[in-house]
């Protein structure tokens, strides 16, 4: 019998065959130019992505790795982080989720990439660890309430009946650490400004902050810019933080509420000093706050 299943590399222009299976997959729907920004424009190189076909040639499953550059110490090297998982409902439990995955790995080492990352969901992680993935730790979110209206108690019902009947008192003890934070803020004398193009020196910055980890992944002008500025939802922005002579002390982005819901991110912040981290973070706050959102969610 022939082989029901081949596995091979998804080619540019499959990206709206790639969507339509996400579709399938996933509620939140994905266009195939949103696809085609994470795959193919990313400035650390194209993405990774093997889909399997059955023998018409129609996608059953799409799995994803985008290249981001590590560093460690005087080392660089690019890693491969997870993305888009997606298969299809009617071959689930047939081993075809192990084969993408191994055949992702040789595909990775074969690009020389060392690592492989990702975030699986509570569903999945166990999956991955039966296949001799390390688990190297849990990243959880957190959220910070600007209000107790219906949709934030919605929100807060999430985490618990309990915790939704306190969010009244969750919401105050949020407020005044908001408060806290602008004093900070204001007294760094740092100015915040929003910005439509990514200030060069982020790189230094980076590196700098890089000192002070045995680990971290490269940011620069380019990818900043493509990951918040570029992306396809338009709903990013970037803040950059200033001191008196101009000088760019660091940034941060932020991620508006979708239409019809109050949910903000804090998505990203990179500020290696301690008064550039609060003027921006208490600048996040604000603009989420002003745009309608009722909770700021990060992790």
């Amino acid at each position: 019998m022939p082989e029901p299943f081949t596995v091979r590399t998804a080619a540019p222009s499959e990206r709206a065959a790639q969507a339509a299976l996400h579709a399938r997959c996933f509620k939140k729907p994905l266009g195939p130019g949103e696809l085609a920004w994470r795959y193919d424009g990313n400035p650390s190189g194209t993405a990774l992505t093997l889909v399997l076909a059955d023998a018409q040639g129609a996608l059953c499953a799409s799995f994803a790795y985008g290249p981001r550059t590590a560093v460690a110490g005087p080392y660089a090297a690019t890693f491969g982080q997870q993305g888009d998982i997606m298969t299809a409902p009617e071959i689930r439990g047939q081993g075809q989720g192990r084969r993408m995955t191994e055949a992702a790995e040789a595909a990775a080492l074969a690009r020389g990439w060392p690592l492989l990352w990702g975030f699986p969901n509570r569903i999945s992680a166990p999956i991955y660890t039966h296949l001799g993935w390390e688990t190297i730790g849990v990243i959880r979110p957190h959220a910070h309430y600007l209000d107790a209206s219906s949709a934030a108690r919605a929100e807060r019902f999430r985490d618990g009946r309990v915790k939704s009947w306190l969010l009244r008192f969750e919401q105050r003890r949020c407020a005044a650490a908001r408060a806290r934070l602008a004093e900070l803020a204001r007294a760094s004398g740092l100015v915040v400004r929003e910005l439509d193009a990514i200030p060069a020196g982020v790189e230094t910055l980076s590196r700098e902050l890089k000192s002070r980890h045995a680990l971290c992944f490269r940011r620069d002008a380019a990818y900043v810019a493509w990951r918040f500025l570029r992306a396809p939802s338009k709903l990013h922005r970037v803040l950059g933080a200033f001191d008196a002579s101009g000088a760019f002390v660091g940034y941060a982005a932020l991620q508006l509420p979708r239409p019809g819901e109050r949910v903000g991110w804090f998505s990203d912040l990179l500020a290696p000093r301690e008064d550039a981290a609060a003027a921006l973070s208490s600048a996040v706050l604000e603009h989420l706050a002003r745009a309608g959102a009722c909770v700021v969610k990060a992790t």
